[in-house]
């Protein structure tokens, strides 16, 4: 009988629309691929996806989604269900599924452990810490708990009786997508100034993602430019933004890829992160990436590192704006080589196949 695999998501972004045309290349044929969606999220380029049956719910109420999620695993005796969004998604997995046929993995890429305790204080903590601790439900009763090495490792120490079901892999990342191009050219075609020093940000702008660092980065450095792309929750960004910044709501995937390699350098400040999705984009760019030295970060290979202050991402920011063109460029070939070994198709496809059929 073929296997049935069925991925679902509550919400939309690109990342999804290349991970769903990565599946249809590691899938065998035999196994029938479905995903299902809201009406209103179904932003997938159908005709890039030759394998995948897209299912949309027209409602807008979540709880209508799970249900009809669960009616469509039953009738349709789906395998497998696998989740493409948050961690939280894991509760609609479980309810999909409960006392059903169907097994569900769990699929992390940000890491609920550690972001309750990014907060500075103890109010802010309590909402977040209390759904970190109710996730503990539906990870016990999933088949598989897919996450990436450094918070593979928090569940295995926060809930020690779940450390069987936990399988580090890493997401497939487009080596071809994000590839180096000529700087001058890009600049040129994103109309950027061809001389000045360009530092990127990519992600949403807030406290945990440590906005007020940025905020102070950029005020400290005047003669650079900080292009910030995504959502804009840190309202002094909004209320009193720098005139050396480029606030941009979002980008295409072809375009963040102009745009990295239009920068010097790409920054992320965070208080906490799953994966470090963007500095490894930025790599792949061969444009080096700055990033917090916490553990899910730390661990990039030649990621340029600073501890959790404004103060030595500054001397770092200094350090490399230094070095000369040629030591520049090898850090940049050095850095796309380490994230192409880590993250390649050719290198995981093997992997994801076994996690996903065994």
């Amino acid at each position: 009988m073929n296997k049935k695999i069925c991925f679902f998501s509550t919400c939309f972004v690109e990342l999804k629309q290349i991970r769903m045309e990565q599946f249809e290349k590691i899938l065998p044929k035999n196994v029938e691929i479905f995903l299902f969606t809201f009406k209103k999220y179904n932003k997938y380029n159908k005709q890039k996806l030759k394998r995948t049956k897209i299912i949309e719910v027209k409602s807008n109420s979540k709880k209508d989604f799970i249900l009809q999620l669960r009616d469509f695993c039953k009738k349709n005796k789906i395998n497998l269900l696998f989740n493409l969004g948050t961690p939280h998604e894991s509760f609609g997995s479980l309810i999909a599924t409960a006392f059903t046929q169907t097994d569900y993995f769990i699929n992390i890429y940000s890491n609920p452990i550690d972001a309750p305790f990014a907060y500075k204080k103890f109010y802010q903590k309590i909402i977040p810490l209390i759904k970190t601790i109710s996730l503990v439900i539906p990870f016990a009763f999933s088949k598989k708990i897919m996450c990436v090495k450094d918070v593979g490792k928090r569940i295995r120490q926060t809930f020690p009786f779940l450390k069987h079901k936990v399988k580090p892999i890493s997401l497939i990342m487009d080596e071809k997508l994000f590839r180096k191009k000529n700087k001058d050219a890009a600049r040129k075609k994103l109309k950027l100034p061809e001389k000045k020093d360009i530092l990127i940000f990519v992600g949403r702008v807030e406290y945990l993602k440590g906005s007020d660092f940025l905020y102070s980065i950029i005020k400290k450095n005047p003669d650079k430019l900080f292009i910030i792309i995504s959502k804009v929750l840190d309202q002094k960004f909004l209320s009193s933004p720098p005139p050396n910044t480029l606030l941009l709501d979002s980008a295409s995937p072809q375009d963040l890829s102009d745009y990295y390699n239009a920068s010097d350098l790409c920054l992320l400040p965070s208080r906490t992160e799953g994966y470090g999705l963007v500095s490894r984009e930025s790599m792949l760019c061969k444009t080096p990436a700055l990033v917090s030295n916490i553990p899910s970060l730390r661990a990039i290979d030649n990621v340029i590192k600073a501890e959790l202050n404004p103060e030595d991402f500054q001397k770092k920011i200094n350090w490399f704006f230094s070095l000369s063109q040629k030591e520049k460029q090898e850090l940049g070939r050095i850095s796309r080589q380490g994230i192409v070994k880590e993250t390649s198709f050719k290198n995981l496809k093997h992997v994801w196949r076994d996690v996903l059929l065994n």
